[in-house]
């Protein structure tokens, strides 16, 4: 009996570690500290296409490796964060354009990270979180290592499967993958998905 009970209560303990987790965020209690963002501007999906190096539907498989570069400032005795980024791994699930395949990784940057309390972004994307799906529109890094959203807010977005997207407490519209609803580009998303049946 004593073991039948140390077997459930172990069980309701798992039950209880899972929903925990399922339900945190790392981003809740953080306050947001938006930078401006330089981003361009797009007509349409045929411009977006020609100014991109590769369109393809890819998850997220990691929630990404976060880079964060500070300088020493001597009179105030402190360290200032002078950019911080995080590139995180996206695996392509179907081709739209460009030289890719299904199947392949793809390296994605955004300028974004934690530092503290606060969630410093010089972007109008929302964080890159494992397992959500997003249509991407990317451009090579010079260095050739990475990739760019093209356009930035243009570069993204949802696909008919990405309801389950994690949910962004300091964004307005997370569905659509930005922090305010007027960086989502509307009129490429309706003909991306009038094209691609996406």
């Amino acid at each position: 009996m004593k073991k039948l009970i140390s077997v459930i209560a172990a069980l309701i303990m798992c039950a209880s570690l899972t929903a925990c987790n399922s339900s945190s965020n790392k981003f809740a209690g953080l306050q947001l500290l938006t930078e401006d963002v330089d981003r361009g501007s797009i007509r349409d999906l045929e411009e977006l296409e020609q100014k991109c190096d590769i369109a393809f539907v890819g998850e997220y498989m990691d929630d990404g490796v976060q880079e964060t570069n500070s300088m020493y400032m001597e009179q105030f005795d402190t360290d200032f964060v002078t950019s911080v980024s995080t590139t995180a791994s996206v695996k392509v699930t179907r081709v739209l354009l460009g030289d890719i395949n299904v199947g392949d990784e793809v390296k994605v940057k955004l300028r974004y990270g934690i530092v503290k309390d606060q969630l410093i972004t010089s972007t109008a994307l929302t964080p890159m979180q494992k397992g959500d799906e997003w249509v991407f529109f990317l451009n090579l890094s010079m260095d050739g290592t990475f990739y760019w959203h093209c356009y930035d807010s243009d570069g993204r977005y949802p696909t008919k499967n990405s309801p389950g997207n994690e949910i962004m407490p300091l964004a307005e519209s997370p569905e659509l993958g930005v922090y305010h609803k007027e960086d989502f580009n509307e009129k490429i998303y309706n003909e991306l998905v009038e094209k691609y049946d996406i």
